[in-house]
């Protein structure tokens, strides 16, 4: 086996190593043909396969790229230049849990993972990421290799990584351990161990069999809620879903004793507002709620069930009451009879509110009073006028005892009140009170003045007018008075007022009595204030360059304005608010300042006031009064009085004759904490930043250290019968307290404190001397002690009292005592034939023994202190212990739920921790089921006749001997048929939907067939079903609806409908132009269209570019330099293809330029025949079609060339055009011939002579012309 696994691996790694070799050749290979997509880096049959698996789908890399709509060029979807990931790892995150890990690859857009299978890869996963993870895998070996995938394909894959994964044994919890709650409920606590997903909780049997309870996920801990009195054993074990079970922990045993449901105590009762019944009771341990009972000729009749221990019957009626409550748990039921409480309600007769009173505010507002009445809701207060009685008010609120009638007019007013209950009505008689209300006449306002501010700002004022709630004040203006203001104030101001004469008159108004009659007077006149120069201009300096100047306020004035006069010219320096102005950095010399007052109101004054002064040079004075005080014992503090311009002060200590600097401080004073004692000499100067230092200020002393004096007022107290406590008054320079104690007339050190008291604790019996010594960090202790002398007495623990003893949940007993002084705990014993048998230590004051046996007990209490021990005697009690009878439970009643399950509900019985249930049938009882709860639920029962008998059980006293009995009849119920409605969708979808049907769980659709029979399409729990892509033709469904407990109901209605399939709809397609060789084909969404087809029309035909694209685009590319047109398609799965669409025209070909042509020729006259032309022809674009020449004005003909032969000069034109029929402007050269030679004529004498001779030679050329003449 080990070698055919090595044999595996290595054919693996070898293939996997020659699949590395030949990778660059294979992808060569595969960029030819277009019809392989290559697997893994292109490896074929013959190589290893790599199949997909269902797990990880993944779209297969494409390689047809976009731009194989025009030509047959492919790209290969791997590529040698992409290598695969390093550094592949494995390691084990948890015993069933691989991660792999690998280094990234640059371009890289992902990676493949793959197992290694029986020789073949498998690809399991792809990622972006460099890590993966595989959980949950089975014990075995494993072997990966991880690939990369890129923008050119993917590469071939790395070495593989082994891995073997083995199961950890569990490991059972460590500690199991329980707790009891709620009387009955257990709680189950354990250790958690490793690897565990869940926990199994088993019950232990005696004879040590287990059995599976329940299993929880997430959590240590589980409660049994509930359980009856018994005995239980548990114990734990650990589950792994894959690792298994461990072995069981070790075992934990609970004995839960018998709890019974007590009835409440302190039952009581009060009425309160005249019939509201207020019963009261103490609170019952495990009560969730209480009954309340009215006895009614000797029945208790259920009156009302509460969760609080009170309970309030309002507005009852008279008669006789008796009343008993009891208490109610979910887990012990009901409690017996509280106590009954009885009475006699009687309702209480409303009377007349007494001290019925009538007082008047602001004149006519009539207040009245009273006292209240028990039980009133509220009062009536009628108005008496002859005879009759008018209801004007009523007051309500137990507890309003005033109303008010405001603004009430003038005469006699008689007022009667009634007190009102909501309960008992309106009380016969009635209280009255009479009122005699005068109205005042309004006055005028008296002492009407006036005065002026601020030169004219008007201000009058008057006496208050008794009533008046405002004053009208008006300006008499020639015959008319004219309304200035209304005020509720005493004065009015009328700023700002132009100069004049003015008259007022004021009235006093009244909102109840009007405005009055009479009024008062003011006549005045109104003249403006001249401005005055402000007075007593002075001078003061503030250091050596800075002045200060002062004045007196002018009246009236809002500013002020400074001038400097230099020269006999006045300069504006500043305005100023305020009476003072200061200028710094002033240099010495002579000034003279001029002050003007200012108003916003009446302008600047005319004059103002000089003052003229010589700013000279200062020496910065010394400080004074230097004083010095010692604080804390040697604390020195000294002090000055601030210098002129000082901004800092300088402090010297002389020292051997020389000024030692201590320190430089801004304020004006300074200490030195803890000094030695001795003689101090100190000087202190005061500096200035333009004056310098000063002289010196001196004082001088000699410092004494004080002595430590012993604490006063030590007193000593007991507490705890051995604690001894200390205090004392503080002493001076004291930081903590030395507490001795002297033994043989030595003090011996106990304790140091920092307080005022220090505490002995357990102190022995005898006299003790203690001495308290004060102690200063700075002069040491004092040299004596404050002495207390204390004597301790031995204490002697008294037994416990007030021991008593009550029986709970039937046989529990429950003792209780009074705590005793300095016990810290009780022992309580047990007399057995007389001898005391210790039982139990507590701390507290009450302790209960659970499930005892009958018999005879006497216990015997004592009280224990760790520091005084045992009492010498105890408290006893003695009882006798009787069973109680189980009885039966009561108010037995069924439900059906669910179509036929059976709920069985009775009331909790008394002591009872669970039920036995038995179902009679032919007179035999057998047992259905054990439960702790008040209710069973039986499950799918059949139908029939039922009889069942439920009985209590305690785990302390047994089965009650009787049962409660029930019979009744189970008859199932019919499933009814679901009603059924569709739809057609998307042309050939037909949706069916129905509404869910009651005792159904489960609907099954069925298609009926043109013979009648049916086919099943679908069951399940859905209340819709979908048939998708039917044919054109005609169906009819049903739907029925099954329960598993009651069967399959009739069908539903019938739905038939005909499908009829639509005419696919051709795309409206639009083109854009992206460059000169790509175009974007778009169109909207056709409906039912599952993709579309390109079309490009090449010589009248349709030639397929790309079919079925799932798109609304498509880009074409690498498009040769033509102009192109295109038709889409639809295309539909069901419904078939479209007509074709609008002819798209794709124009690539933009070419405005023409060609350019040039002419190769001589450019002067030649005499060689013939002259061959050459035309040369460029174009940037598109290239060069034909090229045109013409000569000599003849037809343009095509050719790059032309022949010239005539002698003179001949006339060559020409132009080209390119491909797509840009035309250049012709052009023209000229080609010049010229083969006859000129004519030269002699012009000489023919005679001879005998003088020199000139010979005129003329030379003549009709073509090129002469150039030169030569003679010889």
């Amino acid at each position: 086996m080990g070698k055919r696994f090595c044999s595996k691996l290595s054919l693996v790694a070898s293939l996997l190593l020659v699949f590395q070799l030949v990778f660059p050749m294979v992808n060569a290979m595969a960029a030819t043909d277009p019809d392989t997509t290559p697997i893994l880096g292109g490896i074929g049959s013959g190589g290893i396969s790599v199949p997909e698996t269902g797990t990880n789908p993944e779209t297969k890399p494409s390689g047809l790229s976009s731009a194989s709509a025009t030509t047959s060029s492919l790209s290969a979807a791997t590529t040698g230049a992409l290598l695969p990931p390093s550094n592949l790892a494995a390691a084990l995150t948890t015993p069933d849990t691989v991660k792999l890990t690998w280094s990234s690859v640059f371009g890289a857009t992902g990676y493949n993972v793959y197992g290694i299978i029986d020789g073949q890869l498998q690809r399991l996963a792809t990622t972006t990421a460099t890590t993966y993870t595989f959980p949950g895998l089975k014990e075995g070996d494993y072997q990966y290799v991880v690939t990369t995938n890129g923008s050119d394909g993917e590469s071939g894959p790395n070495a593989p990584v082994s891995v073997t994964i083995t199961y950890p044994k569990m490991e059972a919890p460590a500690t199991l351990t329980y707790k009891v709650q709620n009387a009955n409920d257990i709680v189950l606590n354990w250790a958690a161990s490793q690897y565990a997903t869940s926990y199994n909780i088993y019950q232990v049997a005696a004879d040590g069999s287990t059995t599976l309870v329940t299993s929880v996920s997430g959590k240590t801990t589980y409660t049994f809620a509930q359980q009856p009195a018994g005995s239980y054993t548990y114990a734990v074990s650990a589950v792994n879903t894959l690792y298994g079970e461990s072995p069981i922990s070790v075992t934990t045993k609970v004995d839960l004793g018998e709890t019974t449901q007590l009835p409440p105590g302190n039952f009581a009762y009060k009425v309160q507002n005249g019939n509201d019944i207020v019963l009261t009771w103490s609170a019952s341990q495990y009560a969730t709620g209480y009954n309340v009972y009215q006895v009614i000729n000797g029945q208790k009749v259920l009156q009302k069930t509460v969760t609080t221990t009170s309970v309030t019957f309002t507005n009852q009626p008279a008669g006789d009451y008796a009343y008993v409550v009891t208490s109610y748990g979910d887990r012990f039921g009901e409690s017996a009879d509280s106590s009954q409480v009885s009475f006699t309600l009687v309702l209480p007769v409303m009377t007349a509110p007494a001290n019925f009173k009538a007082t008047l505010s602001n004149i006519n507002d009539v207040n009245l009073s009273w006292t209240t009445v028990p039980n009133a809701s509220g009062y009536k207060i009628y108005q008496v006028a002859n005879g009759q009685n008018t209801l004007i008010k009523t007051v309500t609120g137990a507890t309003t005892t005033s109303t008010s009638f405001t603004n009430q007019p003038a005469g006699d007013i008689t007022y009667e009140i009634h007190s009102y209950s909501d309960r008992f009505g309106e009380s016969t008689d009635g209280s009255t009170v009479t009122v005699t209300v005068t109205t005042p006449t309004m006055t005028a306002p008296q002492e009407f003045a006036y005065n002026i501010t601020n030169g004219n700002d008007l201000n009058l004022s008057w006496a208050s007018v008794p009533n008046a709630t405002s004053y009208k004040i008006y300006q008499v203006i020639g015959d008319q008075k004219v309304l200035k203001t209304t005020t509720s104030s005493l004065t009015v101001t009328y700023s700002n007022m132009p100069a004049g004469d003015y008259t007022y008159e004021i009235h006093s108004f009244s909102t109840r009595f009007g405005e009055s009659t009479e009024f008062s007077t003011v006549q005045l006149t109104l003249v403006l204030p001249v401005m005055a120069a402000p007075a007593n201009v002075v001078q003061s300096v503030t250091s050596a360059t800075s002045f200060k100047l002062n004045w007196d306020p002018a009246a009236n004035a809002t500013s002020y304005k400074v001038y400097q006069v230099t020269n006999g010219q006045k300069v504006l320096k500043s305005t100023v608010s305020t009476t003072s102005v200061s200028y710094t950095n002033m240099t010495p010399g002579d000034y003279t300042f001029e002050v003007h007052s200012y108003s916003s109101r009446f302008g600047e004054s005319a004059e103002g006031t000089t003052l003229t002064f010589t700013l000279t040079d200062q020496t910065q004075p010394a400080p004074t009064n230097l004083t010095y005080t010692v604080t804390n014992g040697n604390d020195i503090t000294l002090k000055w009085t601030a210098a002129q311009y000082a901004t800092s002060y300088k402090v010297y200590q002389v020292v051997d004759g020389q000024n030692v600097l201590l320190k430089t401080v801004t304020g004006t004073s300074i200490s030195f904490t803890n000094q030695p004692g001795g003689v101090y000499d100190y000087l202190v100067t005061a500096v200035s930043s333009t004056l310098g230092e000063s002289e010196a200020a001196v004082t001088n002393f000699t410092l004494t250290l004080p002595t430590v004096l012993s604490p006063t007022n030590l007193t000593s107290k007991i507490q705890n019968g051995n604690d001894v406590v200390l205090t004392w008054s503080a002493a001076t320079y004291a930081n903590s307290y030395k507490i001795y104690e002297v033994i043989g007339g030595q003090e011996v050190l106990k304790t140091t404190v920092t307080g005022l008291t220090a505490t002995l604790s357990k102190v022995s019996a005898g006299d003790h001397v203690y001495s308290v010594h004060t102690a200063s960090t700075r002069f040491g202790e004092s040299v004596t002690g404050s002495t207390v002398t204390v004597t301790l007495d031995a204490t002697t623990m008294q037994p416990p009292m007030g021991l008593t003893q009550t029986i709970v949940n039937g046989n529990d007993i429950q003792l209780k005592w009074t705590a005793a002084t300095y016990a810290t705990a009780y022992n309580i014993y047990l007399i057995q034939d007389g001898v005391p048998v210790l039982q139990k230590t507590v701390t507290g004051t009450t302790y209960t023994f659970t499930n005892q046996p009958a018999g005879d007990y006497t216990y015997a209490v004592f009280s224990y202190s760790d520091r005084f021990g045992e009492s010498m005697d105890g408290s006893q009690v003695s009882l006798s212990l009787v069973f109680p009878t189980m009885q039966a439970p009561a108010n037995f009643t069924q439900s059906i739920t669910n179509g036929n399950d059976i709920v069985l509900k009775w009331n909790a019985s008394t002591y009872a921790n669970s039920y036995n249930v038995y179902q009679v049938s032919g007179g035999v009882k057998t047992l259905v089921k054990n439960t702790t709860a008040v209710s069973l639920t039986l499950t799918n029962q059949p139908e029939g006749n039922y009889t069942f008998e439920v009985h209590s059980v305690s785990t302390r006293f047994g089965e009650s001997p009787e049962g409660s009995t029930l019979n009744f009849q189970l008859v199932w119920p019919v499933v009814a048929p679901p009603t059924l409605t569709s739809s057609v969708v998307n042309a050939n979808n037909v949706t069916l939907t129905w509404k869910s049907v009651q005792w159904a769980n489960e609907y099954r659709v069925y298609q009926v067939n043109k013979d009648g029979s049916k086919t099943q399409l679908y069951k399940g729990t859905a209340l819709t079903y979908t048939i998708y892509n039917l044919a054109q033709d005609t169906f009819s469904y049903e739907v029925t609806a099954f329960a598993t407990r009651f069967g399959e109901s009739q069908p539903s209605n019938r739905e038939t409908m005909t499908i009829v399939y639509p005419v696919m709809q051709a795309p409206v397609v639009t083109a854009k132009v992206l460059s000169t060789s790509s175009a974007t084909l778009s169109w909207g969404f056709v409906t039912y269209a599952n993709g579309y087809n390109i079309y490009e029309i090449v010589d009248g035909k349709q030639v397929l570019v790309k079919q079925n694209l799932n798109a609304l685009s498509y880009t074409l590319t690498n498009l040769p330099y033509a102009n192109h047109n295109y038709v889409v398609t639809s295309y539909s799965n069901s419904f078939g293809e479209s007509v074709p669409s609008n002819v798209t025209f794709v124009k690539l070909i933009n070419d405005t330029v023409p060609p350019v042509t040039t002419a190769s020729a001589p450019a002067d006259w030649t005499n060689q025949t013939p002259v061959t032309v050459t035309l040369s022809a460029t174009d940037n674009d598109t290239g060069v079609d034909k090229t045109f020449v013409s000569l000599n004005d003849g037809a343009y003909v095509q050719s790059n060339s032309v022949t010239v032969s005539a002698e003179g000069i001949n006339k060559v034109s020409y132009y080209s055009t390119d491909k797509v029929g840009n035309t250049e402007t012709a052009k023209t050269i000229y080609v010049k011939i010229d083969k006859t030679a000129p004519v030269t004529t002699a012009a000489a004498t023919k005679d001879w002579s005998n003088a020199d001779v000139t010979v005129a030679l003329t030379a003549t050329d009709a073509g090129s012309g002469v150039a030169k003449t030569y003679y010889s």
